[in-house]
């Protein structure tokens, strides 16, 4: 039997209140008690459940609620601004708890159960039109703890025997790289397939065109060569026409076919992309730093904090594309090299990249990590950074 999904909201102090609700925002356990350590909550919560999300009243949250979601994979909800008591006051007034410490966990939690109820809607909704009730829990813990999309987390559980779902929810489970980056990946291996789908699909119908304009086709020739019809300039340009039209659509059948073929090893490639990303950096790559390249990929690539670019031709610049990486990105991997003038004027450690191993797809490439690390180290290397670390250092004193 699976675990209860819970919403868990904790008050951390000498005495330690916690609540837990269930998505029906029943209270399964409110306790509160002096020397209560993580350890001894962590044992209490997982006997009655699995937690899914975690609620503070504070708007800076406490390093034990940070642990406790380490240790959980709860997603956090915590307020702007620290709870007034008349909020929490408000938000507890139907339930009975025997001091302030259990008010403020109860408080703490139905915070967090109010800001995913939107959700929880959406997924009974979801649920209830497509008869996926059985399996609305796992939807449920996806969505919430792993953030994923509602259609996205019914597709990794119903088509779990595929290659490429084992490795997603292997990343999502273990929280081994980053989800947001494997999850883009899984939509583009989603894309390619669907694509190949239809391109299959085309060419059967292509194919069975083909097939009936070959059958008229020799039908007319037959017809021709027995001297049936008089107008026999109109029957030959008839042939013609319709010879014409069939190479036109055998070459467009072949083209279709090549397209499935090229869709098919972009599926195997990413597959193995992803079967590698444990051991691997996943970088995201840019044609340039240009404006166009990188309006034409941005969506796509999510740059955040601490990715690693990989730029074929870092020339090719743009002072807004760079202004929007500067307190993203501190090191671009690039193929080209890059003039002096480039590498003085912007903040960032330019490094080629010639040396390491990787594998490309269209938006992303992959290199060992201890290729990457043992790059940095790299004396030559580590020199760079530090002048280039240096010279931007005193350019803004």
């Amino acid at each position: 039997m699976e675990k209860r999904l819970l919403v868990v909201g904790i008050d951390p102090g000498t005495t330690l209140g916690y609540a837990a609700l269930d998505l029906n925002k029943e209270v399964m356990a409110l306790k509160s008690s002096k020397n209560f350590g993580l350890n001894e909550l962590l044992l209490d919560i997982t006997k009655i459940g699995k937690v899914i999300a975690v609620g503070t009243d504070k708007a800076k949250i406490p390093h034990l609620v940070q642990l406790f979601s380490a240790k959980t994979g709860a997603k956090i909800f915590h307020p702007n601004d620290d709870l007034k008591a008349e909020e929490k006051k408000k938000l507890t007034e139907s339930f009975e708890t025997a001091n302030w410490h259990q008010n403020d966990a109860l408080a703490s939690s139905l915070f967090a159960f109010n800001n995913i109820k939107a959700t929880l809607d959406k997924i009974e909704g979801f649920v209830e039109d497509n008869n996926k009730n059985s399996i609305k829990e796992k939807i449920t813990e996806l969505v919430l703890a792993k953030g994923l999309s509602i259609k996205e987390a019914a597709s990794l559980i119903e088509n779990k025997d595929s290659e490429e779902t084992e490795i997603i929810k292997k990343v999502v489970e273990e929280n081994k790289m980053t989800q947001n980056d494997f999850m883009r990946l899984y939509r583009i291996i989603k894309r390619h397939e669907r694509e190949n789908y239809l391109l299959k699909r085309q060419n059967n119908n292509l194919k069975n065109y083909v097939k009936a304009l070959e059958k008229r086709l020799n039908y007319a020739k037959k017809e021709h060569s027995e001297g049936i019809s008089k107008k026999d300039g109109r029957n030959i340009k008839e042939i013609l026409l319709k010879e014409k039209g069939i190479n036109f659509l055998q070459n467009r059948l072949n083209m279709s076919e090549e397209d499935v073929k090229k869709s098919a090893l972009d599926i195997k490639k990413l597959n193995c992309m992803l079967s590698k990303c444990n051991s691997s950096f996943i970088l995201k790559k840019l044609d340039n730093l240009g404006r166009l390249e990188f309006e034409r990929k941005k969506e796509l690539l999510n740059i955040e904090k601490d990715d690693i670019l990989l730029v074929e031709n870092p020339s090719i610049i743009s002072e807004n594309v760079m202004a929007f990486l500067k307190d993203k990105v501190s090191i671009i991997l690039t193929k080209n090299p890059i003039s002096g003038k480039i590498r003085e004027k912007y903040s960032f450690s330019f490094v080629d990249c010639k040396k390491i191993r990787m594998e490309d797809g269209d938006f992303f490439a992959i290199a060992p990590k201890k290729e990457i690390q043992e790059l940095l180290k790299d004396s030559n290397v580590l020199k760079m950074l530090i002048e280039d670390y240096k010279k931007h250092r005193e350019g803004n004193c």
